[in-house]
């Protein structure tokens, strides 16, 4: 998010700071939070899955909201994106009962190498990419940052859709 409000949205040192600061506590609160909805969802026999689907679905709304500069301070699309990073965490509370308990913690432990190959791979990628764009004035133009995101709000809503069918095929009797 801080080459993001420094290059594409202009904004001064300590306005990103600020910014960063706003984004990391509401990536904290979203994880508390989130947490908590689960376990609600939980307690009242519902379909944990559906925060996933939520949470993804906001977070590539907020990633278009970004692509696209739409006139929204940018600190709340990140905000909304940092909550989406925090949701991982949810997808440890759910997997557990896909698999056998004496397989549980074996999957768990796939899924957080999963996690964090896939979030090495996506900034490498991400930050690759970038710098294919002819630096102006020491960095990137705003464009190679837009079209950086604007990828992965596409693989995202890739991804969201295969949970979502995948999820109705697996439910159909």
């Amino acid at each position: 998010a801080g080459p993001w409000l420094t290059h594409v949205a202009g904004l001064d040192h300590a306005s990103v700071v600020n910014n960063l600061l706003v984004i990391g506590i509401a990536l904290a609160l979203g994880a508390a939070g989130l947490g908590w909805f689960t376990d609600r969802l939980k307690a009242r026999g519902s379909d944990r899955e559906i925060v996933l689907v939520a949470i993804a679905g906001a977070s590539l709304t907020a990633m278009v909201v970004l692509v696209l500069q739409l006139p929204v301070s940018p600190v709340i699309p990140w905000s909304i994106i940092a909550v989406a990073g925090a949701a991982t965490t949810v997808s440890y509370a759910i997997l557990p009962s896909y698999f056998a308990v004496s397989m549980s913690a074996r999957a768990n432990a796939a899924l957080n190498l999963l996690h964090l190959l896939t979030a090495f791979g996506m900034q490498a990628a991400i930050g690759a990419f970038i710098d294919q764009w002819p630096k102006t004035n020491g960095h990137p133009p705003a464009e190679a940052y837009q079209a950086a995101l604007g990828c992965v709000a596409v693989l995202q809503a890739l991804a969201l859709t295969w949970f979502v069918v995948a999820r109705r095929r697996c439910s159909v009797p």
